[in-house]
């Protein structure tokens, strides 16, 4: 049923990714369309359709938060630049993708590259416009995801709400969960 809805409702998008514009490009030209489409592509396409769907949410969720550490970011491009909560690796983001010191390439003569991007877009249009109570909830609230085999001290103050392919995705615990940690 989840898959169903999932087809249902990225199948009827039509943004696309013919005015794409990378942040290392042009800073004043990327709009919270571009941050989306550009983070899904580049941290999810090798987790196809869903997984792209699946961290498009959690960079929402971190728009929306009000609660946590996310609660001053108020844009999908502050999502995507926030520097990393490492002390010890300053120098790292919260994506790795835009830190990584590796250009991102996206070559547009490659028809799968092409096809991946046009879905980034479609599938962040509707991350970005689909009234609240219309949204798919596939992370259940997750504001943070990794690979699995990423270990780090923050994890401990989390609850995992979904495991994906090569992601598992993760939510604050509440503050009763917290005591009893």
């Amino acid at each position: 049923l989840i898959l169903l809805t999932f087809a249902i409702v990225v199948g009827s998008c039509k943004a696309s990714a013919d005015n794409f514009v990378s942040f290392h490009e042009s800073n004043e030209a990327q709009t919270s369309l571009d941050c989306l489409a550009e983070a899904m592509f580049y941290e999810a396409r090798g987790d196809g359709k869903i997984g792209m769907f699946l961290a498009g949410e959690v960079i929402r969720e971190r728009v929306e938060d009000e609660l946590y550490e996310f609660k001053y970011i108020n844009t999908y491009c502050e999502v995507i630049h926030q520097p990393s909560r490492d002390d010890q690796r300053p120098w790292l983001c919260a994506f790795s993708y835009y830190c990584d010191g590796l250009p991102e390439v996206y070559n547009a003569d490659k028809t799968r590259e092409v096809a991946s991007m046009k879905l980034a877009y479609e599938m962040a249009e509707r991350i970005i416009y689909v009234p609240v109570g219309s949204r798919l909830n596939l992370t259940g609230n997750a504001l943070y995801y990794t690979q699995h085999e990423v270990s780090q001290g923050w994890m401990d103050r989390t609850v995992i709400t979904l495991v994906f392919k090569g992601h598992t995705f993760r939510k604050p615990l509440e503050e009763k969960e917290k005591k009893a940690v």
